[in-house]
């Protein structure tokens, strides 16, 4: 069984983009970041239309005085309805 966590791109996500444009990542529109606050959306066998290969995944990290944003190559899985989504094992493996 394969447990997903649904992501979305920032230009999707106007906290999100507000805040990476505050620090100075520009051009970070088409990065994704993870659906939710700390209450993420897990799903178990999720029905995939396609897999994006090597999308880009923003985890910031810091304190308002030294914010930095790391990225990392994900496959986004992309659902029946247009949803995305990446697997718990890459999002445990990113923080």
């Amino acid at each position: 069984m394969q447990t997903f966590v649904e992501v979305t791109q920032v230009k999707n996500d106007a906290e999100w983009l507000a805040e990476l444009l505050e620090y100075g990542y520009d051009g970070c529109e088409d990065m994704y970041v993870a659906v939710g606050d700390f209450d993420y959306n897990f799903v178990d066998d999720l029905p995939v239309n396609s897999v994006l290969k090597d999308e880009t995944y923003a985890f910031m990290c810091g304190n308002e005085h030294d914010r930095r944003c790391y990225n990392f190559a994900v496959d986004v899985y992309v659902a029946a309805d247009g949803k995305t989504y990446i697997t718990e094992e890459a999002f445990g493996a990113i923080g």
